[in-house]
């Protein structure tokens, strides 16, 4: 048995949904990165966080949403090179995702101060809806050379 499915490339979106998907790649690689390998994990020098009081939880907690990021910038990036067929499918759970950013970003569990990923996720929201909308339309069949 093999962990990985065999590769898969028959999609027929936009190519303008992959390129957003490569741009996630990037963005979650630079995010993670800052997440976990920072001295502060972003929370003082990015997101204007008061570490004097529970610190360390903070750069902590950050440092795995950190991992997480960088997980999903793996998933994505095997995605477009070798399971595009799947495209729409990471898409839907990207923007699940979005949605219960938004919500407790913005709604349940606010942040006491402005910070990027709070601004981040509300933006994205659209983008990722756009992108799975255009993952769906399929492109129509080319014609043989001849």
């Amino acid at each position: 048995m093999r962990l990985l499915p065999p590769r898969d490339d028959d999609y027929r979106g936009s190519p303008l949904a992959v390129a957003f998907l490569w741009l996630l790649v990037a963005v979650n690689l630079f995010r993670g990165g800052v997440h976990v390998f920072a001295s502060d994990s972003g929370a003082a020098r990015i997101g204007g966080l008061d570490l004097s009081q529970g610190g360390a939880a903070i750069v902590s907690l950050l440092a795995a949403v950190g991992v997480d990021q960088l997980a999903w910038a793996a998933i994505l990036a095997g995605v477009l090179v070798r399971w595009r067929r799947w495209i729409p499918l990471v898409l839907a759970v990207l923007l699940a995702k979005q949605l219960a950013a938004v919500w407790l970003l913005w709604s349940w569990k606010p942040l006491p101060v402005d910070v990027p990923g709070k601004f981040g996720a509300l933006a994205a929201l659209p983008l990722v809806t756009g992108a799975l909308w255009l993952s769906l339309r399929e492109r129509p069949a080319r014609s043989a050379p001849g």
